[in-house]
């Protein structure tokens, strides 16, 4: 019987480790035994949300690492795409107003004054990266007013979000828009479901996930999932609703409107052609019973 090479992690990565959390340490154990994965995946494996998944990916190519499954299921060392020295970063802060303007309102907003290794790194997202001063400074107040505080989590952010094409001013915007429409819809499913303060489980985060930040479903549609399920099982039970979600968004049925003139579709087909109740028909029948405690209730 042949024998395995054991998966290990390069001795360089020592010095890093002391200041990685559970996710990251998780995260670079789990990429040293898989020949391929994916963020969600691996996310649920580890029973972390994807956005640490990712943010812990960010961390390790920060520093570094290549945080990239191979064949030989070792994670290998890798110099980061551009690195700057001293020299090079004195030039920058004399010659370039934009970024000498981003580390100075940056050094205000996180109270401190900058290492080397600190200049390097905020040289390296905007000229490597190209994020401006105005994206720079946007994104560590977002972080801040999450209680945030650090630099570390700053840059790990930004990484995160420019290889998630998040990569201009504009689509900054436009990504803290999305998220406070879920965050409003969040509240407001908090709410309707009566969940008051209690944390949502890692499965439940990966639903919402979906629903308000991948899909950006609207509360409306939201609520009617949540009718159909508590008239078809008597309570609450997002698993339940994500089933139904996801049958709607896989027939492209995005509004609640979309959604009712589907299932009236289906009944008169289903009275037209005299067919019997199977799986397909569920949720036409919960919607029934929906209208009809509604009526009962008039």
């Amino acid at each position: 019987m042949s024998e395995k090479k054991a998966s290990r992690l390069p001795e360089n990565i020592i010095p890093v480790l002391a200041g990685a959390t559970r996710e990251e340490l998780a995260v670079a154990v789990y990429l040293s035994v898989k020949d391929t994965y994916n963020p969600a995946d691996g996310a649920k494996e580890l029973g972390i949300t994807e956005e640490d998944f990712r943010a812990a990916l960010s961390f390790w190519r920060g520093a570094g690492m290549r945080m990239e499954p191979n064949t030989e299921k070792t994670v290998s060392p890798e110099s980061r795409d551009q690195r700057y020295d001293t020299k090079t970063v004195a030039e920058s802060l004399e010659t370039n107003g934009d970024f000498r303007a981003a580390c100075e309102s940056l050094q205000a907003l996180y109270g401190k004054m900058f290492t080397q290794f600190d200049y390097d790194t905020l040289l390296y997202l905007y000229d490597h990266c190209g994020l401006t001063a105005a994206y720079m400074c946007t994104l560590a107040s977002y972080c801040i007013s999450r209680g945030k505080t650090t630099l570390k989590y700053f840059t790990k952010t930004a990484q995160n979000l420019v290889s998630e094409g998040v990569d201009t001013y504009e689509k900054l915007e436009q990504y803290f828009e999305k998220r406070n429409r879920a965050q409003d819809r969040v509240y407001k499913l908090r709410k309707l479901c009566g969940f008051g303060d209690r944390a949502f489980t890692s499965r439940e985060e990966q639903y919402i996930s979906e629903w308000f930040l991948e899909n950006d479903f609207s509360f409306e549609l939201i609520k009617y999932a949540y009718e159909l399920t508590v008239n078809a099982i008597g309570e609450v039970k997002l698993s339940y609703m994500n089933k139904i979600l996801g049958r709607w968004h896989k027939d492209g049925l995005l509004t609640v409107d979309s959604v009712k003139n589907s299932e009236q579709k289906s009944d008169e087909q289903a009275k037209n052609t005299g067919t019997s109740f199977n799986d397909d028909e569920f949720f036409a029948a919960a919607v029934a019973r929906t209208k009809k405690k509604r009526e009962e209730r008039k």
